[in-house]
């Protein structure tokens, strides 16, 4: 499968195997209440409320505990889920037994007790140390996330961070194919033989592992424009992207290519 960039951003993330996803409600704390931690899709399905041990889960923190378990662990993904690199730890998947979990629309308790849909958890901290899970349905328009906006803080004129900076493939297999299924992304953006997406204006979301990008977006004989967000794992290998306007859906990856 090429990574076609065509006529649509949303369209450009299918041809890429990437989703788009919405975006955390706004929250009523302001940003100085919240440190952010991770974020990362969720499609909660019958073996995420069942225990290791056998037990049923009614509980959400429970069944969240369960889910981050069986992908960032087992390595059991359901369409819709994404790997996340904090939960892969013992000790933090454990303190989402004491967190708090706010759900952020009506339909999210019920989709996490007893629906298959795909959602969309923020991990924050608070001052205090505990973490605060806000879990989201993925559907609608993108939010209002006035916390994000006060979180931004512009890059330097160089553009894209250098740590992004690489040959990227929608899976690790994808790697050793036809150069066409691979992308490049350097400080002026992302590059793909059969089309292009240009920075306009890049911001540091979180620190400089998370950026939003105001794009300007070319292919298939059409130009459009975006705002994207990119999330760089802490090895630097991977990269959660997710399309922020106009357009949004599931959070899919790109995966590192190794130099030859």
């Amino acid at each position: 499968m090429k990574f076609a960039i065509i006529a649509k951003l949303s369209r450009l993330a299918v041809a890429v195997g990437l989703g788009i996803s919405a975006a955390p409600a706004a929250q009523a704390q302001t940003a100085g209440d919240f440190e952010y931690v991770a974020e990362y899709g969720a499609m909660i399905g019958a073996d995420d409320r069942v225990s290791s041990s056998g037990a049923k889960l009614s509980d959400p923190a429970a069944i969240l505990q369960q889910d981050r378990y069986n992908v960032d662990v087992r390595g059991v993904l359901q369409p819709g889920d994404s790997a996340d690199d904090y939960f892969a730890d013992r000790a933090h998947r454990a303190a989402i037994a004491k967190a708090a979990i706010e759900f952020t629309d009506d339909q999210a308790r019920g989709h996490v007790v007893n629906g298959t849909y795909p959602l969309l958890v923020a991990v924050k901290r608070a001052k205090d140390g505990r973490l605060t899970l806000f879990v989201s349905t993925s559907d609608g328009e993108p939010a209002d996330d006035s916390e994000a906006a006060e979180a931004e803080l512009p890059m330097p004129a160089g553009g894209i961070p250098a740590a992004f900076h690489g040959r990227w493939a929608a899976s690790r297999g994808a790697c050793a194919a036809s150069p066409l299924e691979m992308l490049t992304i350097d400080e002026r953006g992302l590059h793909q033989a059969e089309g292009e997406m240009l920075a306009e204006r890049v911001a540091s979301v979180g620190g400089l592992a998370r950026i939003a990008v105001d794009a300007r977006n070319s292919g298939g004989g059409e130009d459009w424009t975006s705002t994207e967000e990119l999330t760089l794992s802490t090895d630097e290998n991977r990269i959660d992207w997710r399309q922020l306007k106009p357009e949004q859906g599931a959070i899919r990856q790109l995966f590192r290519c190794e130099q030859n």
